[in-house]
């Protein structure tokens, strides 16, 4: 079966719970349609380790530890994911106009 395109190539995505369940599932396969993954969860090591296997198979992903019922490390995420430590996921420095990025 060819791979899904859904115009996701070299987009940015976050990926939020990415540890377990669904995440996981979701990380793999935004990367399989090119997209370049943050990933987000609450547990850290179990997140840094479902990375690491996905980066082991090609994919341009990094995971950063948040808990998404705190509005602070939402907005950590965020700012690192718009730093230039990011463009080695990314590819380029991104920009956001307005809204919150941290306190």
């Amino acid at each position: 079966m060819p791979p899904l395109d859904d115009g996701l190539r070299d987009r940015v995505v976050l990926v939020t719970g990415a540890a377990s369940g669904i995440g996981p599932a979701t990380a793999e396969l935004l990367a399989g349609m090119g997209a370049a993954v943050v990933a987000t969860d609450v547990d850290a090591e179990a997140g840094a380790s479902a990375c690491a296997a996905l980066a082991d198979s090609g994919a341009r992903v990094r995971f950063v530890a948040a808990d998404v019922a705190e509005e602070g490390e939402v907005a950590a995420a965020i700012a690192w994911l718009c730093s230039d430590a990011a463009s080695l996921v990314t590819g380029e420095a991104l920009t956001v106009e307005g809204g919150l990025l941290a306190r």
